[in-house]
């Protein structure tokens, strides 16, 4: 056996736990690349929410019309602080008026009149936007003086 030289092959004992410390240096791996990801998808989220939103609620207060003049009191009945936007009237056949209402803030507990002027009888609906939420009055909530 001059020519060939003889070779030994890796045991089956280390070739198992080559496989096996492979396998679990891929698992730790990918479980923490998962870790990381979820971690900094759940920060971009929180940071992302408005959490004083999560107190706020808007309540209308004798929202009506009389000669024209839609007005009501909007009163923030939670503890947090929104910034009331704009109005946004829509009527029967659902033509759209929009007016700001320049940045009324509100905080907790706080009350504040609206009045919309040059309106017409035929509402449908009317929203009054935040930056936290959007309060919506319907036709029957309003009393047409």
């Amino acid at each position: 056996m001059s020519g060939i030289q003889k070779r030994k092959a890796i045991s089956p004992f280390i070739a198992a736990v080559f496989l096996i410390a492979t396998t679990i240096f891929i698992g730790g791996f990918t479980a923490t690349w998962i870790k990381d990801f979820s971690k900094t998808q759940t920060e971009t989220v929180l940071s992302n929410t408005n959490t004083e939103c999560n107190y706020v609620y808007l309540n209308p207060i004798n929202p009506s019309l009389l000669n024209g003049t839609f007005s009501l009191i909007v009163q923030n009945t939670g503890t947090g602080s929104t910034t009331l936007s704009d109005i946004q009237i829509i009527y029967d056949n659902n033509t759209q008026l929009q007016k700001s209402l320049s940045s009324i803030e509100l905080r907790g507990l706080e009350m504040a009149p609206i009045s919309i002027y040059n309106v017409s009888s035929n509402i449908y609906m009317i929203n009054i936007i935040s930056d936290c939420k959007t309060l919506s009055i319907y036709s029957y909530d309003i009393s047409f003086i």
